[in-house]
């Protein structure tokens, strides 16, 4: 009688396990991640809307402003400080130090990649977000 309730039980975890890895699936498959730099002196569109010398809170909200300005669903938005611990220094082309990640719509992907941003790159949400 005892096995038969470890198996029960067995079987009762392993089911609940199974339904939340589905759960994170289908988030995973609404959603995608990346990665971008901002170019130094300004360059970027965006530039003079998001300045460096926000805090990094402040740059995360008018981030996200920004990309739903451009029709694209934002998720989230994190900044990794000093990511670049050296960089170039050439306008348009070398980045700030500071990276960027965002947790956009699936359905946005394209539209997110038509901005044209600096290194940018899809990556796994699960490692940021």
């Amino acid at each position: 009688m005892t096995i038969k309730y470890l198996f029960l039980s067995l079987f009762c975890a392993l089911n609940i396990l199974s339904c939340c890895e589905h759960e994170n699936d289908d988030i995973n498959e609404d959603s995608v991640c990346f990665e971008f730099d901002q170019r130094q002196c300004a360059y970027d569109e965006w530039a003079e809307l998001i300045p460096i010398s926000d805090s990094k809170n402040e740059r995360q909200i008018k981030m996200k402003a920004y990309l739903k300005s451009k029709n694209i669903n934002v998720e989230n938005v994190s900044i990794t400080l000093d990511f670049h611990e050296f960089t170039c220094e050439a306008c348009g082309v070398c980045p700030e130090s500071d990276r960027f990640y965002v947790r956009i719509d699936r359905e946005d992907k394209t539209a997110f990649q038509d901005l044209d941003l600096l290194n940018a790159a899809e990556v796994d949400c699960e490692d940021f977000f």
